[in-house]
């Protein structure tokens, strides 16, 4: 499991006192209840970026102070009605899709590279096409050949942290990829770890000069295929598989069924008639997510906001 700093922990409970300040002293109310309908209308005045670091930090603060029915019902207040952000630069370069020719033109010049990232580039572009993890997920991953009919490959998922994932890890399972897909898999993971010291580092480097073969293979082309690209394929090559929401969820290590179609790669980006399609979801990863579903529409007991159990870091008291 990810771990998060000391730091980002008390940025956490500051900014999640400063929201609870906030409310009482705008609606003269102090219920659960009418804090969730008061973010709920609240959110759709802010960015959906802005809005996943107040969600964040107050369900960290709720989870702390043992309110976990508040901290799951604040997490599963999406993006949805949130204000469009402006798309910046970076944003509007970035590819979601991986066209077979596009990736066969990358793997030419890497064939050619001297670069020393080539190698981690080619595996990395192939392996994440073919199982969708982040690339930060790379650093931490294994594969598990506990059953040898059935090798899986056991994912830690990057967004459990701020309630983005339904669980801490995901089970991928490899047995119906071809002998040198999954060879791809192993190496790809093997390489991770070796990385997973300097990941940040080796990223970067991965990134940039990723960055400048595509630039030189498409100079005019306005989007270009990143690291990142080979996911947003996966989740079109899913579709295209008529794969569900829940089974999509369930592999890309979402908390909420809407993610992938909303933010994603499209169904007419995928592979035709879905042949690039074959890992398959473990039944606990979607379970998680139909319990993380369910959670959404659990009643609860109305309670007050009262986090007494120690001074809030700006000094107000929610008791």
């Amino acid at each position: 499991m990810v771990e998060r700093t000391e730091a980002t922990e008390k940025w956490y409970s500051v900014k999640a006192s400063e929201i609870a300040n906030a409310f009482r002293s705008r609606t003269g109310l102090s219920s659960q209840s009418d804090m969730l309908t008061w973010l709920a209308s609240h959110r759709t005045t802010m960015t959906a970026a802005s809005w996943r670091l107040y969600r964040a930090a107050l369900g960290y603060e709720f989870e702390k102070r043992g309110f976990s029915e508040m901290a799951r019902e604040i997490r599963a207040l999406g993006t949805e009605q949130c204000l469009p952000a402006k798309s910046s630069h970076k944003a509007r370069r970035k590819q979601k899709k991986l066209p077979i020719k596009d990736h066969r033109r990358i793997n030419e010049v890497l064939m050619s590279s001297r670069s020393r990232y080539a190698e981690i580039i080619g595996l990395m572009l192939e392996a994440s096409r073919l199982t969708g993890l982040r690339p930060i997920e790379w650093a931490h991953c294994y594969v598990d050949d506990s059953n040898p009919a059935a090798p899986t490959l056991i994912v830690q998922n990057a967004k459990v942290t701020n309630g983005r994932s339904h669980g801490p890890y995901r089970k991928l399972r490899l047995d119906n990829l071809t002998r040198n897909e999954r060879r791809t898999v192993r190496t790809m993971a093997k390489k991770g770890y070796e990385h997973r010291d300097h990941w940040e580092h080796t990223f970067k480097q991965a990134r940039k000069t990723l960055g400048r073969i595509t630039h030189k293979l498409w100079p005019r082309r306005k989007k270009k295929p990143s690291l990142y690209t080979s996911r947003h394929q996966f989740a079109a090559d899913a579709k295209a598989a008529n794969l569900s929401q829940v089974e999509i969820a369930a592999l890309m290590g979402h908390a909420d069924v809407k993610t992938a179609s909303q933010h994603y790669g499209r169904t007419t980006a995928g592979t035709r008639g879905g042949t690039g399609f074959r890992i398959d979801p473990d039944p606990g990863d979607i379970q998680s997510v139909l319990d993380m579903i369910g959670a959404k529409t659990t009643p609860e007991p109305d309670q007050s906001v009262s986090w007494n159990n120690r001074p809030d870091p700006d000094g107000l008291d929610l008791g």
